[in-house]
């Protein structure tokens, strides 16, 4: 699945308890379903490290892309930028 889908998919199955928060919401299941990077976006990691001379496997560029998302995702928490968004499954119960 392309990354694109797989974040429309996320974006769409967030039922927001909270309206005021709806586009936090919507950006933490985002960047969440960004957090296994595609091929394609392995592929641009690595060649990007070999141009800086550095030299990574695939898991490694996976591992580096995961731990900056998971980042982005803490600061919310940390700063309580998330508002005490409460997310359900679409149509599911929390």
């Amino acid at each position: 699945m392309q990354m694109i889908d797989k974040v429309a998919l996320a974006i769409e199955g967030q039922d927001v308890l909270d309206d005021e928060d709806k586009y936090r919401s919507m950006a933490v299941a985002a960047i969440a379903a960004m957090r296994e990077p595609s091929a394609a976006m392995i592929s641009a990691g690595l060649v990007q490290s070999n141009r800086d001379d550095i030299d990574l496997t695939e898991n490694e560029v996976a591992g580096i892309f995961q731990a900056m998302l998971d980042a982005a995702l803490q600061e919310g928490k940390e700063t309580g930028g998330l508002g005490g968004i409460l997310l359900k499954p679409k149509g599911g119960a929390i």
